[in-house]
């Protein structure tokens, strides 16, 4: 299921416009279940990394939504329901600088997600 829903993802990114970043700032297309296609318009959340954590700004929204980091091959580095510290979700993950990633958080509502590298960060 998981990787299901990880290729229609994919696909669904490939028709849209889903991420480009400034400043550590990465914007995440918003989907909802129905129609992953029909992205609203994009959401800006500061992202970060250092020593093996990925921070992303905190939104009161996003609380209970579970957050997938993933490679564009589909090997999943995070999978779960992030710590808040510090006005931040904290994830635990270990990005390298020539691989590309998928960020997902989906909760009842639909999902937000982008594909970023670790120049973007």
């Amino acid at each position: 299921m998981k990787q299901v829903k990880f290729l229609l993802l994919f696909v669904a990114m490939m028709l849209s416009v889903s991420a480009f970043a400034e400043n550590n700032i990465l914007y995440l297309t918003k989907a909802s279940h129905q129609d992953l296609r029909a992205g609203d318009e994009p959401v800006p959340m500061t992202v970060s990394y250092t020593n093996g954590t990925v921070k992303i700004s905190y939104d009161q929204s996003l609380v209970g939504s579970a957050f997938t980091i993933s490679t564009m091959d589909g090997q999943t580095l995070y999978n779960g329901y992030p710590q808040v510290s510090n006005g931040s979700f904290v994830l635990p993950a270990t990005l390298n600088s020539s691989d590309m990633y998928l960020l997902m958080i989906e909760n009842s509502e639909g999902m937000l997600y982008t594909v970023f590298t670790l120049a973007d960060l």
